[in-house]
């Protein structure tokens, strides 16, 4: 994914793994930023029409050093859905 926010991130989950709750992604995110296997690319401001306001702060991550990640391919990914 390159870089990506953390409801994005869950967005993409969900639609390759299934349910999982919002707060599992945080979670793993944090921990992972912890042990570098993910690092905070940047924060920004966005604007827009939230229920909460007209501002929401995005934290982007993207893979750290310790990331020992494996890309799947578009067949594997039909298998698990």
């Amino acid at each position: 994914m390159g870089e990506s926010y953390g409801y994005d991130i869950y967005k993409t989950y969900t639609k390759v793994f299934g349910k999982v709750h919002i707060r599992s992604i945080y979670y793993n995110l944090k921990k992972g930023t912890l042990n570098k296997e993910f690092v905070v690319h940047g924060i920004r401001k966005e604007v827009g029409d939230y229920t909460w306001g007209s501002e929401s702060e995005r934290v982007y991550y993207a893979l750290g050093p310790n990331a020992n990640a494996k890309s799947l391919s578009d067949k594997e990914i039909r298998k698990i859905v």
